[in-house]
């Protein structure tokens, strides 16, 4: 069972994502993008793209957002700003932000990722709302999320611009 263990505010700073865009006929026929991160790792996308990153920026991270009317998820790292996007990836600026962020602990199962609801209904009760033009991010920060514990649980970081 998937659960928050923390819930705080952070200041993220402006930065750039580099990775793939995939859009909802992307999804698999679960309705997720897990077959997209199978291919990430298969391909070693992630190693390709932490080259370019700083010391302390290679979390993963499964980025969504609505834009232009149309859902956006995005897979890849963040990177400091102006980075230039490595051939056969994409990329888009992210602004500076306040953020609300949740940790959620369990195992690495469908539970661990359904839990977008409780995250907001925690960000409420603290008075914080998402921005109107709200990045969601799923953070797998390592060692958090790459290192479970004695119980087999990780730490899930989902981070949600805010106003």
């Amino acid at each position: 069972m998937a659960k928050i263990i923390k819930v705080y505010q952070e200041a993220e700073p402006a930065g750039m994502l580099l990775g793939k865009l995939y859009h909802d006929g992307d999804r698999d026929e679960h309705g997720t993008f897990s077959k997209k991160w199978e291919e990430w790792f298969k391909a070693g996308w992630f190693e390709q793209l932490c080259a370019h990153c700083h010391a302390g920026q290679s979390d993963y991270v499964g980025a969504m957002r609505m834009h232009a009317g149309g859902f956006e998820y995005w897979i890849g790292v963040i990177a400091a700003p102006g980075t230039a996007v490595p051939d056969g990836f994409s990329g888009v600026a992210l602004p500076a932000s306040n953020a609300a962020v949740a940790w959620i602990k369990g195992t690495d199962g469908p539970a661990l990722y359904a839990m977008h609801e409780a995250c907001m209904r925690a960000f409420a009760e603290n008075g914080w709302s998402p921005a109107d033009d709200a990045w969601y991010i799923e953070r797998y920060n390592c060692p958090r999320y790459t290192q479970p514990d004695e119980n087999g649980e990780v730490i899930l970081d989902y981070v949600v611009y805010t106003k």
